[in-house]
């Protein structure tokens, strides 16, 4: 209109005017294109873990819908298999998740009827959690949840083209998801989440950080304890006790190893081997037979 109007008029303000017109045509504004996408606003930051989650239903995939979950703070995500997505179901789910995690502070879902109903806003009022709903039809406006859901529905499928149930897809993939390093954070969610890593399977690879034995240090507090506690060395004879039918309470027998110093050792009783504790053990002469 602008054009045409240029090609054989001028007037004061007359862009303006014709915009005028444009805004006050009913028709025009029913058959409108979509206007210009706006920049979406980013959730903040949450100030630690579980303070406000993320959740969406997805489905169905496989014949099954999933409840997915994931904290703002950590990514940490959860997702779980749904019979039915009635509020009644979601409840239970939900607090089984706030047994292991405590009540979050804000939930941020759509306008499905599961999340939309009196039942789930009552329990959601009961335990104290602020539910704030995405505008209808703008599923862009929880972006956390959004994207996790593209990414759960991509792995698990592959997972199970690979041959697997939908289940061991949606385990593995949580596992692995968890104990991977996220983009965004630059730390797993499992590390953000709970301050250390999962022990998985690539774990095997690495040395292992368990040590064997007790510090040296530890070993001299036991034995400087206020508790005396006893001590016996290797090849010490010492009274083991006998847990054998038609035996003696007590049994003679010796120090083969110590396992943990003044707690745990392996003694030998008539050729055989016992992993015994210090209480179980008694002192004795060495020249008894």
């Amino acid at each position: 209109m602008k054009e045409i109007a240029r090609s054989y008029f001028w007037w004061p303000d007359m862009d303006k005017e014709i915009e005028i017109i444009t805004k006050n045509c009913i028709i025009c504004l029913q058959n409108h294109k979509n206007p210009e996408k706006t920049k979406l606003t980013v959730w903040p930051q949450p100030p630690t873990v579980w303070h406000r989650i993320h959740a969406d239903f997805l489905g169905p995939l496989y014949s099954k819908m999933f409840l997915v979950i994931i904290d703002a703070y950590s990514k940490w995500p959860e997702a779980y298999i749904m019979n039915k997505i009635t509020a009644q179901k979601t409840i239970e789910v939900f607090k089984s998740i706030f047994v292991r995690y405590g009540y979050p502070l804000h939930l941020v879902t759509d306008n499905g009827p599961t999340w939309t109903s009196e039942e789930f806003k009552n329990f959601c009022k009961i335990v104290g959690v602020n539910q704030t709903f995405t505008p209808t039809y703008y599923p862009p406006t929880n972006g956390l949840a959004e994207r996790f859901v593209e990414s759960f529905k991509s792995h698990v499928v592959k997972i199970v083209e690979s041959g697997h149930t939908v289940e061991y897809a949606c385990n593995l993939f949580l596992f692995d998801y968890r104990n991977t390093v996220h983009k965004t954070t630059g730390k797993s969610p499992a590390k953000l989440m709970f301050g250390r890593e999962l022990r998985c399977r690539f774990s095997l690879l690495r040395p292992n950080p368990v040590v064997d034995k007790i510090d040296t240090e530890q070993v001299k507090l036991i034995i400087n304890s206020k508790n005396n506690f006893k001590t016996f060395t290797t090849g010490e004879k010492v009274m083991v006790r006998d847990h054998r039918k038609n035996k003696n309470k007590w049994s003679l027998g010796k120090i083969i190893e110590v396992l943990i110093p003044g707690v745990t050792y392996m003694v030998e009783v008539d050729g055989l081997y016992w992993k015994r504790h210090v209480n179980q053990l008694l002192e004795c002469g060495e020249t008894i037979e």
